[in-house]
């Protein structure tokens, strides 16, 4: 996946930031909505807000997503479990799927 934190701003690898995740899910042509959803139309600025706020914080994903699910929804159902709801919730109202 992009990472989006700023010591590995850029680089793509394996990530347990749920913004990186995220940044897949709504990309990838194959297993999340990239073929709805253009990198275009995302502001990637606050990923990497989200990104430095996870690791300092030491908040990480290493769960899975083994339901199909409305990305929207999944975003706003999780958000509040990684504190950072408001920058998340930011990501998820600027959709148009």
């Amino acid at each position: 996946v992009q990472r989006f934190h700023p010591s590995e701003a850029g680089t793509v690898g394996p990530s347990n930031l749920l913004c990186d995740l995220l940044y897949f899910l709504l990309t990838d042509k194959v297993a999340g909505a990239g073929n709805t959803i253009s990198p275009e139309q995302i502001r990637t600025s606050d990923f990497a807000v989200a990104a430095q706020f996870l690791r300092t914080n030491q908040l990480f994903f290493d769960g899975a997503i083994s339901e199909p699910a409305n990305i929207r929804q999944y975003i706003t159902d999780i958000a509040p479990f990684f504190l950072c709801k408001e920058t998340l919730l930011k990501i998820a109202s600027r959709l148009t799927i």
